[in-house]
């Protein structure tokens, strides 16, 4: 979606059309994900590549 709005107006008419667009996403039921990280910390790594190696070993 493209959208242009004149720099001086954009106070007035920008949380307006951001709405806007949010309600119609919301009542076609489009949603759209943030995008999310997993962090293991490195004091956790070793265990975390024995449940990993474990894993695989038990799937075969």
């Amino acid at each position: 979606m493209l959208a242009w709005i004149p720099r001086d107006e954009w106070d007035q008419v920008g949380p307006v059309l951001l709405k806007t667009i949010k309600k119609s996403l919301d009542d076609e039921g489009i949603e759209i994900p943030f995008p999310q990280r997993i962090i293991h910390y490195a004091e956790n790594a070793k265990q975390y590549e024995t449940d990993k190696s474990t894993e695989t070993h038990e799937k075969t």
